[in-house]
């Protein structure tokens, strides 16, 4: 079979074993993120000729890291979620070709950020929960980095100042890795920095304004950093469609991005008017303006600060023919999905640069494909979606819908 492209993102109910594509040996790359009955072990995939592996969440597959040692010609690894994947990071050390390495929730994945300082066309590197250790400064070779993730590892040191090099940087989750140091007003020098979370950084110190000159920062979460001044939880959020909108603008810009560094798009906190009003559980809400005319909210009974958007008690559920949406009682602000809900994210992946992908033609949408075409096909891609919502007259201000989960396909 001359299969050079197999794209199933989100076909969740297929079921079936990595063994079945042996036959397939011309494939270069393979989506199955998302299609979590898939079993199988990795050996089948062995000195393949692969330059996109995407397992993301398939939880059921098993195997051993350094199957894949002498692949170094894979640009996309994502073993996101397969927890029965083991190894440690020197088996893929001299992968130099690698922009995206997504080892997250890979419990038995084991190593130092040592190993990880030769990739130098990383783009996106997650290793949240894994067993890492190793200090921060090592990844300062990185300098093509744009997201960095490493939720829960608390054996890796440093100091923010460490990621002043990678100045690319749009997202950052150093959450729960409890010894890094440093001041936060270190990041400033990141100006494409986006959305930030340091909780409990305990050892963090400095003020949750001190990034305010940040003019794209949308989200900054400090929960449980006793060493930074002013709220514990600074919700700078921005709406589910000015999400939605920064991660359709990463697409874009990834497209041209041979042609030309990428750019940001402008973003900030959502705004609303009005007086005094309560809002859930009794709390009351209060517009006031910072310097620069911004309107933010303060809670009189708990002194809480918002942007408005991001609060859990600013949002009610609205029920709906087609489904219960929420709405913002003080912008009017309405999605198909609670936006307060930390579990929600917009476009984890976007940032992948999708020029690399132009030349494939798609072919087969929503079914599966006849065997007896098959054969003949370079490239196939049949993922699972949602449909969308059509948009309602204004007496009925229903939201339009936003698919608001991780975009599990790289191409």
């Amino acid at each position: 079979m001359d299969l050079k492209v197999l794209i199933l993102g989100s076909c969740s109910r297929i079921v079936g074993r990595l063994e079945d594509l042996q036959d397939m040996n011309n494939l270069k790359k393979l989506d199955l993120s998302g299609v979590t009955k898939i079993t199988g072990d990795l050996k089948c995939l062995k000195d393949r000729y692969l330059t996109v592996l995407n397992l993301h969440n398939c939880q059921h597959v098993t195997g051993e890291l350094s199957l894949f040692k002498s692949m170094d010609y894979l640009e996309v690894m994502d073993f996101h979620g397969c927890g029965e994947i083991r190894g440690t990071l020197k088996d893929i050390k001299n992968h130099r070709n690698t922009r995206v390495l997504d080892l997250g929730e890979c419990h038995n994945i084991k190593g130092s950020l040592h190993d990880i300082s030769p990739h130098h066309h990383l783009t996106t590197l997650d290793l949240s929960l894994c067993n890492i250790d190793g200090d921060l400064a090592t990844l300062s070779s990185l300098a093509k980095l744009e997201i960095l993730r490493l939720v829960g590892c608390f054996k890796i040191e440093g100091d923010l100042a460490d990621l002043i090099q990678m100045t690319l940087i749009y997202e950052i989750d150093i959450s729960d890795v409890s010894e890094m140091e440093g001041h936060l007003g270190s990041l400033l020098g990141l100006k494409d920095l986006e959305e930030a979370n340091i909780s409990r950084c305990r050892k963090i110190t400095g003020h949750n304004e001190d990034l305010a000159p940040l003019e794209k920062l949308g989200t900054l979460r400090l929960t449980g950093c006793s060493g930074i001044d002013g709220y514990q939880v600074h919700n700078q959020e921005m709406s589910v469609e000015e999400k939605g909108q920064r991660a359709h603008d990463r697409r874009m810009k990834g497209r041209k991005k041979k042609r030309g560094s990428r750019g940001g798009s402008n973003g900030g906190a959502s705004s609303g008017a009005g007086g005094a009003m309560a809002i859930g559980g009794g709390n009351v809400w209060t517009p006031t303006s910072d310097e620069s005319g911004h309107i933010y909210y303060t809670n009189q009974m708990t002194g809480e600060t918002s942007w408005g958007d991001s609060d859990l008690n600013m949002w009610e559920p609205v029920m709906d023919p087609a489904g219960t949406y929420y709405r913002n009682v003080v912008t009017g602000n309405t999605s198909w999905v609670n936006p307060a809900d930390d579990s929600a994210s917009v476009g984890s992946y976007d940032a992948y640069d999708a020029a690399s992908y132009e030349d494939i033609d798609t072919i087969g949408s929503f079914g599966a494909a006849d065997d007896a075409s098959v054969g003949s096909m370079t490239t196939l891609q049949i993922e699972g979606a949602d449909e969308t919502k059509e948009e309602q007259p204004a007496e009925n201000p229903r939201p339009k819908k936003i698919v608001y989960k991780a975009q599990m396909g790289w191409f």
